[in-house]
């Protein structure tokens, strides 16, 4: 049974951090919700036996004294809207993520960077198209934007799975995106 996880992951742990939990043969969430620590995420990650993560953040620094890594780049050239890398609340997110990525690979899960807007953008479909057409199970109850980012980073890494992701990769960075789907 394959799970993958999706973290719309908030530069700071007093701010709530969506998480999304799918199965991937039964096509649906197992879990949508908050947490806010990185113990909590991996709790989920752990209990949920994900062995792929994705994660809304960078997962590295661009090189000094430039505001975007290589990869988001070629990503923005293709039509992905990021935020430079030099903004505070960025660095702050970029660390987070960072730390989170060495705990989640002690647990020997498949980490995956994604911009779950740029994502569904790329796409072509709107949030509820990108759910039929990956033959999802609707998903009951109204979404914070965190919990519908997770949900989007999953759909990425079921994708990366079953070929419909498009793979960026530039200066030792991979940043993953959705093809064109609708």
């Amino acid at each position: 049974m394959q799970r993958v996880t999706g973290v719309d992951l908030a530069a700071k742990s007093s701010n709530p951090t969506g998480i999304a939990v799918l199965d991937v043969r039964e096509r649906k969430f197992l879990a949508i919700g908050h947490v806010y620590t990185d113990d909590e995420i991996l709790d989920v990650v752990a209990s949920t036996d994900s062995s792929i993560v994705v994660i809304d953040a960078p997962l590295s620094f661009p090189p000094r004294g430039l505001a975007f890594r290589k990869v988001e780049l070629e990503a923005i050239r293709r039509g992905a809207r990021l935020l430079p890398l030099t903004m505070p609340a960025m660095r702050v997110l970029v660390e987070r993520a960072v730390r989170l990525a060495a705990r989640l690979r002690r647990l020997r899960v498949s980490i995956y960077e994604t911009h779950p807007w740029s994502a569904l953008r790329l796409s072509g479909c709107s949030f509820h198209e990108l759910l039929e057409r990956l033959r999802i199970a609707s998903i009951e109850g109204g979404l914070s934007k965190h919990e519908r980012d997770a949900v989007i980073a999953a759909l990425v890494g079921l994708c990366v799975l079953e070929g419909c992701a498009e793979r960026f990769e530039a200066g030792g960075d991979v940043l993953f995106l959705l093809e064109k789907i609708c």
